[in-house]
């Protein structure tokens, strides 16, 4: 089992600005965050036992994604993908989310997708 997080790039000003406001955030504020999560990920990554950082990736992607997934054994026939979204400048609490199994379109459109949303960004750990 891999696990990989994956995070908007806070070097990226153009992430920043666009999704600032839609969290209700300063654009530096968000990079502020996000850089805040990269070093307490990297802590918990230290934290691993040397035998399961390979297990462990972390990433960074200079696009906005359409939303924010969770992605689970999607290689297998007991896949899901969950995902979750807002409208724009509701609170997080009225973030909505759905799941997708394994064996359609959609599915097999959305693994491929955030899977090349990840290859196409930086990997840090």
């Amino acid at each position: 089992m891999t696990v990989i997080l994956s995070l908007l790039d806070p070097d990226k000003d153009h992430l920043m600005r666009t999704m600032g406001p839609n969290l209700n955030m300063e654009p530096a504020e968000l990079s502020d965050q996000i850089v805040k999560l990269i070093s307490r990920t990297n802590s918990f990554y230290d934290s691993l036992e040397p035998a399961l950082r390979s297990s462990f990736e972390l990433h960074v992607h200079g696009v906005l994604p359409s939303a924010s997934a969770i992605m689970i054994d999607v290689e297998r026939q007991t896949g899901v993908i969950q995902l979750e979204t807002k409208a724009y400048s509701r609170p997080a609490i009225e973030a909505f989310g759905f799941e997708v199994g394994y064996g359609s379109g959609l599915y097999a459109s959305l693994r491929d997708g955030y899977l090349k949303l990840i290859a196409d960004g930086r990997r840090l750990l």
